[in-house]
């Protein structure tokens, strides 16, 4: 199958490109030519790179247009959750991404699968479903569940499919290092100590190679329509913390209560996965405590490799 991915070179594109490579599909990878590829630099000789800003419109349509894919994962993305310093972003990826979608449905591409957020629900709900009220509380949230109401009207005018998957909290190796789980654990494995907050908050995370299974399996069903993608098995941030502490051997080395809770934080993001277990017949590879020995293992490793202190 020939597969169209975007954002490529990010955390969840570049293990994205793996999986679909090591299935034997045929990929091809939008890439800008400011992103760097390290992420990807191990498979980057086998992708079909298409060396285009996605919003260079022209040289999308000209590109779709001789080469149409059979499916498009939608995973590029410059904004994000949270200050409004990602305002621009979210707004340009917004704009971007529906005229790229109008270009798919216009180059025939069969099935479109876009990558949404759990923070398109109104997250004072408690446990989501498919069918919580979208109720967006930032920008980012509210740009991406327009995309999804745009690809939803879009699938009614064409014969493109649309499937929508929204991503929880993901975790695991080529991350961000300023996020929750590597800033702890590269803290701890470099002698610091990691601060926290009271740790008190509930989330959902799932390892990032279940993420893209999770995800691809939902490319390759018959379903339309939206899909929470997430573990199903809420944990507490202070249990994770505490985890990567007992991981690492260092459990002294985390200090609860040392950060204050960001304003606006919501105190639960939890999923009913019901939808992608029964419908979609997706189950996980990792348990949370292997997923977090085999990340903590890749960030030892890449610490390693640049020399940095690991104890």
């Amino acid at each position: 199958m020939r597969v169209l991915l975007t954002g490529a070179t990010g955390f969840i594109g570049s293990q994205m490109a793996r999986l679909l490579l090591s299935d034997g599909h045929e990929v091809q990878a939008v890439i800008r030519s400011a992103s760097d590829p390290w992420r990807i630099n191990d498979v980057l000789s086998s992708l079909e790179v298409i060396r285009h800003d996605l919003a260079d419109h022209a040289a999308i349509r000209d590109r779709l247009a001789a080469d149409p894919p059979d499916l498009c994962i939608h995973l590029a993305w410059r904004g994000w959750s949270g200050p409004s310093l990602t305002v621009e972003d979210n707004v340009s990826s917004l704009a971007t991404s529906l005229e790229f979608l109008r270009l798919l449905a216009d180059a025939g591409c069969r099935r479109f699968v876009g990558v949404g957020t759990c923070f398109e629900y109104d997250t004072d709900v408690g446990v989501l479903t498919e069918e919580t009220p979208a109720q967006p509380k930032d920008l980012y949230g509210f740009c991406k569940h327009a995309l999804y109401r745009a690809a939803q009207y879009m699938a009614g005018l064409s014969k493109m499919e649309v499937a929508w998957a929204r991503v929880f909290h993901v975790y695991g190796p080529f991350d961000d290092e300023r996020r929750l789980i590597p800033s702890i654990a590269l803290a701890l494995l470099q002698d610091r100590t990691a601060e926290v907050t009271s740790g008190e908050q509930v989330r959902d995370f799932l390892h990032v190679e279940d993420v893209c299974s999770a995800i691809w399996a939902v490319a390759g069903s018959a379903y339309c329509g939206p899909v929470n993608v997430a573990s199903g098995s809420p944990v507490t941030v202070k249990a994770v913390a505490r985890e990567l502490g007992r991981i690492i051997g260092r459990p002294e080395g985390v200090r609860l209560g040392a950060l204050p809770y960001r304003a606006g934080e919501p105190k639960s993001l939890t999923a009913d996965v019901s939808r992608l277990r029964d419908t979609i017949g997706w189950r996980p590879r990792y348990t949370f405590v292997d997923g977090l020995t085999q990340t903590v293992n890749w960030w030892k490793a890449r610490a390693v490799g640049r020399n940095e202190l690991v104890t």
